[in-house]
């Protein structure tokens, strides 16, 4: 259940944290990048084990960067009118870049022992070669998204082509719930009721999302928003 509750703790962050987050974005990309530093040492023997330990139950499954990532596809599908849009919206791309970079982080530690059987020859772990295989699509999904999510970026491109990259984010999430299943389920299946347990929170989250998604769609159809022009009024080339 460690990550519900990262979860939780992720979305109070992000409503406490809305205006410091609007005023100085760069700060916060600033601790995220660090949080990654110190994942990358608590690899090493250079930090105590206490606080090995507290960043390894933090950080080291990409637990906080998938949770901040889930914040942001919600916001995407909240109800336009809704209290919970309105606050969080305008800082919906400042956390696509700090998951982009905390997932990065991640990413560092671990597609090196994804990489091992290859160099090994040790390929009987299907698993591990989907989780991969998954994991460099997922690389190159979050350096584009997060790229994109710049302001300085987006306001260098047309919206056109900024909407048709950003739709690769719906890709980018259904690649990680394919890839937490594929770590998860051998655990899961060998009776271990705590990753049984994560396993149907992430189930849910993605369900519940991939329902909201398809009415929210089908909302904008209903109540005709021009998406593209909303986009080019936030400052894009026409």
């Amino acid at each position: 259940m460690t990550f519900l509750f990262t979860l939780i703790a992720v979305v109070i962050a992000a409503i406490a944290l809305r205006k410091p987050i609007v005023k100085a974005p760069w700060v916060f990309y600033a601790l995220a990048v660090l949080l990654d530093v110190v994942l990358l040492m608590s690899q090493t023997q250079v930090l105590p084990l206490q606080a090995r330990l507290a960043i390894a139950y933090l950080m080291q499954r990409g637990g906080l960067g998938v949770a901040t990532f889930i914040l942001v596809m919600y916001i995407g599908v909240l109800p336009r009118a809704s209290w919970a849009s309105r606050w969080l919206r305008p800082i919906r791309a400042e956390l696509s870049i700090i998951a982009c970079i905390l997932i990065a982080g991640h990413m560092c530690v671990f597609l090196p022992v994804y990489a091992m059987p290859f160099f090994t020859g040790n390929l009987s772990q299907i698993n591990v070669i989907g989780a991969f295989a998954m994991a460099l699509c997922l690389l190159v999904l979050v350096l584009v998204l997060g790229i994109t999510s710049f302001r300085f970026v987006k306001r260098r491109m047309k919206a056109r082509t900024w909407r048709k990259i950003q739709r690769f984010a719906y890709l980018f999430y259904a690649l990680v719930f394919a890839h937490v299943t594929l770590m998860l389920a051998p655990a899961a299946a060998a009776g271990n009721t705590g990753t049984a347990a994560t396993m149907g929170v992430y189930c849910v989250v993605f369900v519940v999302y991939t329902a909201l998604r398809i009415h929210r769609a089908q909302v904008d159809r209903r109540e005709k928003i021009d998406l593209e022009q909303t986009i080019i009024e936030q400052g894009f080339v026409e």
